[in-house]
């Protein structure tokens, strides 16, 4: 078998390493294309101030084949080197959970609903949500 055969596809890092900064085009056969996941590489290129609008225009342009968006950004994003964090999503703390679930909202209303309640407050909901299950059969045999 010959090295080609053997040879492994490019990953996400690859293609953005070769849109960023090598220019060297890495959709040389069927592997390759489909190891390519537009949607991460417009993420990737959505962390940097300069590629975000080149990002965006290629998800406008989202029913475009992935070869044609690669090409598109392989010869629009110019060449330099970024060190761009990518987002992670930040841990959101039990009370956050707690008045969640309580009110029936989402975390990010929670959140505000949490700057307003005062510390006794949120202790009163806490005693009020947590007063059933197995904590409380404990609760029951001392």
């Amino acid at each position: 078998m010959s090295d080609d055969n053997l040879r492994k596809p490019p990953g996400l890092f690859d293609y953005l390493e070769s849109i960023n900064n090598h220019k060297v085009d890495l959709m040389v056969d069927e592997a390759a294309e489909k190891a390519y996941d537009a949607f991460m590489v417009r993420r990737g290129l959505g962390m940097s101030k300069e590629t975000i609008f080149l990002a965006a225009r290629m998800n406008e342009l989202h029913h475009l084949d992935d070869y044609m968006q690669y090409q598109y950004l392989l010869c629009s994003v110019p060449k330099k080197k970024r060190f761009d964090k990518w987002a992670k999503k930040t841990p959101v703390s039990d009370d956050i959970k707690i008045i969640a679930r309580h009110y029936q909202v989402n975390m990010v209303v929670a959140s505000s609903y949490r700057k307003l309640m005062s510390d006794e407050q949120m202790e009163a909901l806490k005693e009020l949500v947590g007063g059933g299950g197995a904590d409380k059969a404990i609760r029951k045999k001392k």
